[in-house]
């Protein structure tokens, strides 16, 4: 069971209160997963067969339109 973090950086004379009971749905941490995810298609493209290929194209076209929403809020 996760439970709090109390502090940490201990030495350094600060503190931080971590909560593991959060979900972090930070647009920076999605973005950056998506980026990661959008690259690693993109380098199987190249090599995949026609089946694999249409799937992975429209896999980055969903992905294209969720970054895309992300950036207009």
């Amino acid at each position: 069971m996760a439970k709090q973090l109390t502090s940490f950086g201990h030495g350094y004379d600060w503190q931080y209160r971590v909560n593991t009971r959060t979900i972090d749905d930070s647009k920076t941490y999605f973005y950056a997963y998506a980026l990661r995810v959008k690259n690693l298609l993109n380098s199987r493209l190249a090599s995949a067969d026609s089946d694999t290929k249409a799937h992975y194209q429209t896999m980055l076209y969903a992905l294209d339109e969720a970054l895309n929403a992300l950036n207009k809020k």
